[in-house]
């Protein structure tokens, strides 16, 4: 009698032979990381804010409060009513003006809560530029999805902002998505 493979589940059952090619039945998912970090350990969120914004305000703020973990910036999406240009930069200072945003757990079974200090829907003042990003460039009545692909890490206390730096003033909409995991 040949070897007989079980299927690693202490059912007792063998594995699968697929029915052409001798081969060993099996399947496989890979799916983004901020799926499994969701699904796992329920710490993927999602922050939105909307404003009238005017050229040069920052509009957007995101603080990695955690002190045990580093965030993940995995999308950010600005979306403006008129022809606009952003800036996406590192910033330092105290951020003031605008409101307090809680972020979203993406998880919906979650209960878990952002460490982050997020802030958005007015000018959001007390900020120094510490690195630009990305400028994004959207047309009027348009989007841009700035995928990031998990590159940009913040750690305790780093923080990044979203700048309306051109455009006759307009309706923004900013969401950011991203997680926070170890490595």
């Amino acid at each position: 009698m040949g070897m007989i493979i079980e299927d690693g589940l202490g059912s007792g059952q063998m594995a699968g032979i697929s029915p052409t090619g001798n081969r060993m039945n099996v399947s496989s998912r890979a799916d983004e990381r901020i799926y499994y970090v969701s699904r796992d350990n329920e710490d993927a969120y999602a922050v939105t804010t909307t404003d009238t914004a005017a050229a040069g305000e920052y509009n957007f703020y995101f603080q990695n409060t955690s002190t045990t973990q580093k965030f993940y910036v995995k999308d950010i999406i600005v979306t403006s009513a008129e022809l606009a240009i952003f800036k996406l930069a590192f910033v330092t200072g105290t951020a003031a003006g605008g409101s307090a945003i809680t972020p979203v757990n993406m998880n919906r079974i979650s209960n878990k809560t952002a460490s982050a200090n997020a802030r958005g829907a007015g000018s959001i003042t007390g900020l120094t530029p510490d690195g630009v990003i990305g400028i994004i460039a959207t047309a009027a009545d348009s989007s841009f999805d700035f995928n990031i692909h998990d590159a940009l890490v913040l750690g305790t206390n780093d923080a990044i902002a979203v700048e309306y730096d051109q455009g006759a003033g307009a309706t923004v909409d900013i969401s950011m998505i991203g997680f926070y995991d170890v490595e």
